[in-house]
């Protein structure tokens, strides 16, 4: 079995009772050991998404958002969530008043 379809595959305790922190450290450790398996990018967009809804640190989930577009622009359709996932974190305002306004 792939080791993509067997992370998929196995339960995930810690998410369901709300461990998001051991999450996100299953999730980064499954995306840095497997990085060409096809569930590496969705790994990385799940870790921002833990990290911007549930922890509200928004400049790191902007860096795993970056992440997923840099190491996987044409990973449909998380290099198009994750484009929007930037774009929804607050901290992309703040730190660009130039280009924003």
């Amino acid at each position: 079995m792939r080791p993509g379809v067997a992370f998929q595959a196995r339960p995930r305790p810690w998410k369901k009772r709300g461990y998001y922190v051991e999450a996100v450290l299953q999730f980064e450790g499954f995306a840095k050991k497997n990085p060409a398996d096809a569930f590496a990018p969705e790994a990385l967009y799940d870790i921002a998404g833990y990290i911007r809804r549930i922890m509200k640190l928004y400049s790191a989930a902007v860096r795993y958002f970056a992440m997923v577009l840099d190491k996987y622009p044409q990973a449909a359709p998380w290099n198009r969530l994750a484009a929007v996932g930037m774009l929804n974190s607050p901290i992309i305002f703040r730190s660009n008043p130039v280009i924003f306004g």
